[in-house]
């Protein structure tokens, strides 16, 4: 059996890499990457492989500091980084960083927000501030998560199907929403729409708990928390879900992450119960939006040491490409005798790949690149 690989060339917006400019944060630190601007928090993820944005050396986790301009001076926001699939701290030390802004905290208009970061040699590095669970802002989207006001002629929760009451048995406060189904053909839960109209795709995480009490069949999508949304282009997706155990058992949690395609107009979120008989109490469901970018070029404070001459290859018609020799990276591109390398050509291009089961980002190959009669020839490894 034969096995193909698609190969394409991605290029992308770079910053140049020069001496640092006079507000860099600390000369300690080498490299920094900014935030896009319409970052509008409080949670931020910022998805990054580091090794291409150093482009040597070994990164360090430690050296992490998100740095916020404010009236009072520059602060430090507490984050946290989780290693992505394909981590290797050496050749592609690609991870997420999670950050939270305070919203108490003004920040200064205008001025830009940056990740500052290092090489372990340059170390050691003492970690910044950690992002811990418990101070997570919740940023509930939704208007009445706790129930509060279920069964009040005011509240944003509507029944789905019959069976559904207001129940003082709670999680938190005075009321939770309550279906009853005497047997498994009923269909019933509580939902509550919420206008998002996303300028661009943002995650989506949606929270929630839940008691039973004999609840029949097996965990499913019947009994959980359930999403339906509308993109803005009017196209749907439906059924996104995370279930519940059945059975009986005291008060149970479950996240729901979505990633939408495309930007979202609106979303349902639901406490379903259908195809179970038994009892089901849902209580405090949040509906979060964080901020998420993926960072594709950084600035250095230093000039780079000086590097070989680039490998140049050309077409007939007027494209050209030089390829770094040590990353394979793309470092020039030019189009018909016109100069675009500064538009297109990035640290993060040339020969990547991805593991799609495993949803990794774009890997570098890496490895040497030398030239071979007329064309070049590059191998790396890719553990």
């Amino acid at each position: 059996m034969r096995r193909f690989i698609t190969l394409s060339v991605f290029l992308t917006a770079a910053v140049s890499g020069s001496a640092a400019p006079a507000d860099w944060w600390d000369a300690r630190w080498s490299y920094r990457a900014e935030v896009p601007a319409d970052v509008r928090g409080p949670v931020l993820e910022l998805d990054a492989n580091f090794s291409v944005l150093m482009r040597r050396g070994v990164f360090d986790p430690n050296s992490l500091r998100l740095v916020v301009p404010t009236p009072e001076g520059l602060a430090i926001a507490p984050l946290s980084v989780e290693p992505l699939p394909g981590w290797d701290p050496e050749r592609a030390a690609v991870a997420r960083v999670r950050a939270v802004l305070d919203t108490e905290q003004e920040r200064t208009p205008g001025e830009p927000l940056f990740l500052y970061f290092d090489t372990a040699e340059h170390g050691p590095w003492e970690p910044g501030p950690a992002l811990e669970a418990a101070e997570e802002p919740r940023s509930n989207l939704l208007s009445d998560g706790g129930f509060e006001a279920l069964g009040d002629a005011d509240s944003a929760w509507e029944p789905w199907g019959p069976g559904f009451s207001a129940s003082e048995d709670t999680h938190s406060g005075a009321r939770a929403a309550l279906i009853d189904h005497p047997d498994a053909e009923g269909v019933g839960g509580v939902f509550e729409r919420v206008q998002l109209d996303q300028a661009r795709p943002q995650r989506l995480v949606i929270t929630g708990w839940s008691r039973a009490e004999g609840v029949s069949g097996d965990s499913n999508s019947g009994y959980s928390l359930w999403a339906d949304l509308q993109y803005a282009d009017g196209t749907f997706l439906y059924g996104q879900s995370a279930p519940f155990e059945t059975g009986s058992h005291d008060w149970q949690q479950r996240e729901l992450v979505i990633d939408p395609a495309k930007p979202v107009a609106w979303i349902k979120v639901f406490g379903l119960f259908r195809h179970h008989s038994g009892r089901a109490w849902f209580d405090d469901l949040s509906l979060r939006q964080i901020e998420r970018y993926t960072l594709y070029a950084a600035e250095r404070r230093e000039e780079a040491p000086e590097r070989a001459a680039p490998i140049r290859l050309a077409t007939e018609d007027g494209l050209a490409l030089e390829f770094d020799r040590e990353t394979g990276a793309v470092s020039g591109v030019t189009l018909l005798d016109e100069d675009w390398t500064d538009s297109v050509a990035a640290p993060h291009s040339g020969l990547l790949l991805r593991d799609a089961q495993a949803d990794s980002p774009l890997l570098p190959v890496g490895g040497a690149v030398v030239a071979q009669d007329e064309g070049m020839s590059q191998r790396g490894s890719l553990p």
